[in-house]
């Protein structure tokens, strides 16, 4: 459980410094550093696929 613990803190420190590098500069960029995006990718590279889901509607 400690190894999920230390990998949740990683993948949420990476989205807070992503949403406060992109807060004013490019809002589009900003939500890409939601925590469920960051875990789509890292779920994607993780399968192997590349490509990137199309967009919901």
């Amino acid at each position: 459980m400690g190894t999920l613990n230390g990998l949740f803190q990683v993948l949420n420190q990476l989205a807070k410094d992503g949403k406060a590098l992109y807060a004013r500069s490019d809002k589009a960029r900003r939500d890409d550093y939601t925590l469920s995006k960051v875990l789509k990718r890292v779920r994607r590279e993780m399968s192997g696929t590349d490509k990137e889901a199309p967009p919901v509607k």
